[in-house]
């Protein structure tokens, strides 16, 4: 989100105070947010907590077929046992 480097955390600090400082933070390395902090920028921006930490939001149907795949590969070994 601040690829281009003209971001302001202005409008985010009047939201969430201190979050500038910390983020800017964050961002040099000192340090990592906490949950509650993730949460509140997520809400902010109108973004997952996935896009913020993965900088990407996560394919919900891609994730379900794989676990539901790994779920039968795991019925199988266990009826082997």
């Amino acid at each position: 989100m601040t690829e281009t480097g003209d971001f302001s955390w202005r409008p985010l600090s009047w939201y969430c105070p201190n979050c500038g400082q910390r983020i800017t933070a964050y961002q040099n390395g000192k340090g990592k947010p906490s949950l509650e902090l993730l949460v509140e920028i997520a809400l902010y921006f109108h973004v997952s907590t996935d896009y913020l930490l993965l900088e990407r939001e996560l394919d919900r149907d891609s994730i379900r077929a794989s676990l539901l795949e790994l779920s039968a590969q795991l019925t199988k070994l266990v009826s082997k046992l």
